[in-house]
Order: C-alpha cells, then sequence, then structure tokens
C-alpha cells in the first residue's frame, strides 16, 4: 500500500466520517474526517452545508497531499518508507504540523534515532477540551500506538 491509503485508513479509522458539521472535544467547528476548513480554505461553521461521502472523502485527500508535501520538506534529506510518512501525516492531521514540527518526536527522526522518534508518539494522549484544560484520553492513546507501530513498519490495532 502506498503513502496516501496507508494515512487514509489511519486516519479514516480513528476520526470516523460525519458528513454534517459538529463540534470537536475541543469545541472547534469540524466536518467530514475532523477537517476544519473547506477545499475552498474556508473555516468550517455551524451552517457549513453538508458533505457528500465522496466530497469527505475528497476533502481528507487533500489535506494528506498537503500534509505529505509539508512533512516531505521538515524531513528532507531523510529517506522515510511509505509507512512512516503514513504515520507521521496521521499524527500531524491531528495535531497540526506545527506540532510535528517543534515536537522531540521530529528532532529524534532528523537525528536517524527511528525507535526514539516512534517512542515519542505515546507521549501525544493528550487533549485540549472546550474549556481549554488537558486531559488524557484513551483514544487518542489508541491512535498514538497505532501511528507508532504503523510507523515501525507493524500493523495496527484499534
Amino acid at each position: 500500500m502506498d503513502t496516501t491509503h496507508l494515512a487514509f485508513a489511519l486516519i479514516s479509522h480513528f476520526e470516523g466520517c460525519r458528513l454534517t458539521p459538529y463540534r470537536c472535544p475541543a469545541g472547534r467547528w469540524s466536518i467530514g474526517y475532523g477537517a476544519t476548513r473547506l477545499l475552498d480554505g474556508s473555516a468550517v461553521t455551524e451552517t457549513t452545508e453538508a458533505l457528500t461521502p465522496n466530497e469527505a472523502d475528497a476533502l481528507l485527500q487533500a489535506n494528506i497531499h498537503i500534509l505529505c508535501g509539508q512533512i516531505s520538506a521538515l524531513t528532507a534529506g531523510h529517506s522515510l518508507q511509505p509507512y512512516q510518512m503514513a504515520a507521521l501525516i496521521s499524527f500531524s492531521y491531528n495535531v497540526g504540523i506545527t506540532g510535528l514540527k517543534t515536537s522531540t518526536l521530529l528532532r529524534r527522526l532528523l537525528m536517524d534515532d527511528l525507535q526514539g522518534a516512534a517512542n515519542e508518539f505515546l507521549r501525544w494522549d493528550k487533549m485540549h477540551i472546550a474549556d481549554g484544560s488537558m486531559v488524557e484520553s484513551p483514544g487518542l492513546l489508541k491512535r498514538r500506538e497505532a501511528e507508532r507501530a504503523m510507523f515501525l513498519g507493524q500493523p495496527f490495532h484499534s
């Protein structure tokens, strides 16, 4: 499987798909597979029109493509396997590219410490909730375990 298919499978598994706007646990308006922006760049709002399943898939594919380019730029000179890139895309889709940019995970990867980088996924098991506080999330831990497994070339489990 190529990077795009692996990333799509991982993200869609953990995000699920909702065709109408909803508030994520952090209170942000989202749609599809957790997207906060539409293809035209506009923010998702309460009044955003519902997506079709094909539109939700296309939105996720577009976001995967964007993240792939951003991660490739951050890791230039380091050869990543498709499964490693897919794990980084899923991680960045969830925490944002800035989260990856400033992470120890990326620093370890750039030092060619792949096991150390893989272990860093597990540190990102907390989420902001609507009141601004951070709480541990069993769901995020499962996602990070799956991303870590994929990064190491192992099958992911939900």
